[in-house]
C-alpha cells in the first residue's frame, strides 16, 4: 500500500510540475532534474511510457526512454540557460541511438543548438533537435502550458 501511494505521489507531483509551467523563464529556473521529470511527464501524456534512467548517476548520455507502439526513442535533456549544445552531444546521442539500434533520438534543451549540429541533426532522419521554444509551443499544442 505504501508503495501504491508513493507512486501515486510522485505521478501527481509530475503533473504538478508541468501544469505549473507558464513560460521559458519559468522552465530555465528548473533544476536539471525537475527538467528532466517535465520533458517526462510530456510525453507520458503523448500516450508514451517513460522510463527516467537520469537522477544523478551515470545515465549514458540518455535521460529518458520512451516506448510506443513498439517504437523505443531515446531523450537527452539539457537545461543550459546561456549556451547553444553543440555537435558533440548531438553526435553522442546520435551514435548511442546507432549503437543501440533504437529508432529515434530526441535532444531537448531550454535553449538552442549550434549551426553545426542543426546540420549535423538535419541529415539524420533518426534524431530529433527540440529547442526550448519549440517544446513550449509544443506544450501549448497540446494544451499543458497557457
Amino acid at each position: 500500500v505504501l508503495i501504491a501511494c508513493g507512486s501515486a505521489m510522485q505521478a501527481w507531483e509530475r503533473g504538478e510540475l508541468l501544469d505549473s509551467q507558464r513560460s521559458l523563464l519559468d522552465i530555465n529556473a528548473l533544476s536539471w532534474q525537475d527538467f528532466e521529470r517535465l520533458v517526462g511527464e510530456f510525453y507520458r501524456r503523448e500516450g508514451y511510457s517513460v522510463h527516467e534512467t537520469g537522477g544523478g548517476g551515470s545515465d549514458g548520455g540518455i535521460d529518458l526512454i520512451l516506448k510506443k507502439d513498439g517504437e523505443t526513442i531515446y531523450v537527452q535533456c539539457k537545461r543550459w540557460r546561456n549556451s547553444r549544445v553543440g555537435i558533440k552531444p548531438t553526435k553522442e546521442l546520435f551514435a548511442t541511438v546507432v549503437a543501440d539500434k533504437v529508432e529515434k533520438g530526441v535532444l531537448v534543451t531550454t535553449a538552442g543548438f549550434t549551426p553545426d549540429a542543426k546540420t549535423f541533426a538535419a541529415n539524420q532522419p533518426a534524431l530529433e533537435l527540440v529547442s526550448g521554444p519549440a517544446l513550449m509551443r509544443m506544450m501549448r499544442k497540446e494544451g499543458q502550458v497557457v
